[in-house]
Order: structure tokens, then sequence, then C-alpha cells
């Protein structure tokens, strides 16, 4: 079983195209390559989905089947255009998570805490909505044990890198990630290609 993190698909929303500077002529074509890239997702795996799935604000026939299809595990944490009910998503097999956020902590050798939110840190949605939230549940976290190193996987900016002072922020974008030719972002993979930080604490 593994751990992936994605985000801002934005199915069948046609200006994305155009906003990302994609390689694509319609909707179908984004959704087939953002569906070819979770490809890899086992029907065991987690799949940690960080907001924007669609811009829909009603069900339709198709999305409902690309969603349905999706396999894994999925998880929602949201973002700014989650606009359906939660059962829109509950019906397609996703667990809607009740914050905006989670705080995910993996053990491979050492203790690593995966803060997961659409936002990123410091800009104007993560100070106005969720700042204080976060930072009270990771200080309680590391007071009952420290992490050896706390990265932060975002989504909302698409193709533009984070600010250089979050060296640890981690952008998990679909479109960023396939700009990059890069796969989808796995934890487990990830971790097992860092240096050994034992005895570093953030």
């Amino acid at each position: 079983m593994k751990n992936y993190v994605v985000s801002d698909l934005h199915f069948f929303h046609a200006n994305i195209i155009r906003y990302s500077a994609l390689p694509f002529n319609s909707v179908e074509e984004l959704n087939q390559e953002w569906l070819n890239m979770l490809d890899c997702v086992e029907q065991d795996d987690i799949v940690w989905y960080l907001g924007d799935l669609t811009l829909a604000r009603k069900t339709s026939k198709a999305l409902n089947t690309l969603l349905s299809s999706l396999k894994g595990q999925k998880i929602l944490i949201k973002g700014n255009h989650d606009l359906l009910l939660d059962n829109a998503y509950s019906n397609c097999k996703f667990l809607v998570w009740k914050k905006l956020f989670h705080i995910l902590d993996f053990e491979m050798g050492d203790l690593y805490r995966f803060i997961m939110c659409h936002y990123p840190p410091d800009s104007q949605e993560y100070n106005r909505l969720v700042a204080d939230e976060i930072l009270a549940e990771w200080m309680q976290k590391e007071e009952e044990r420290a992490s050896v190193k706390t990265y932060w996987l975002h989504g909302h900016t698409h193709t533009r890198q984070i600010q250089a002072p979050h060296a640890n922020a981690i952008n998990v974008c679909i479109d960023f990630r396939y700009k990059k030719q890069m796969p989808i972002f796995c934890i487990e993979d990830f971790l097992r290609n860092l240096p050994p930080l034992r005895g570093t604490y953030t």
C-alpha cells in the first residue's frame, strides 16, 4: 500500500488548459492525461486529493463516471473550487475530510510529518482560513513526539513554484508535476530517496 498526494485536477475545466499553458486541445485530452498519471494507483493505495477536483457546481453523468473510476481509497481535502455538496463526492466513493488540512505522521526509520492542505504556507487563503489551527495541531504533535522533518504538501499554485523561503513546501498540483515530467507525489517513494536526517529536527 502506498500514499499518493495530488491536487488541482480541474476535471472538465477548459480554462485551466490556457491558465497553465498545457498542450491539450480539449478537456477530454486533459482528463485522459490526468487519468494516465493516476494509473499508477492500486486499489489498496490511499490517494489524498488536496482540492480542486473540478469546478463543476452540479454533477453530471460524465463527471460521476470519471470520479467513480478513480482507483484507491480516495480522500478529499477541499480547496477553493470544490463547490459540489459533500454527498456528490461521497457518492463517487470519496471520503470528504472535515477539516481543510490534515497532518500525517509517517515513520520510515525516523518520524516525518506531512502537513497536507490545498493552500501553500503564507498564502492569503492559508493565513485567513487555517493558519492558527494548523500551527496549534502541529505544535501539539511536536510536544508528543518531535519529528525529524516536517514537509508541507500543497496545491493551489498550479505551475508556479512555491516561494524560495519555504524549502520544505512541495507543490503536488498535477499540472505542475506534468510540466516537470514528474509522477504524482508518493510519500513512500519520496522518503526512500531522502538522505539520512537522523538527529536533525525542525
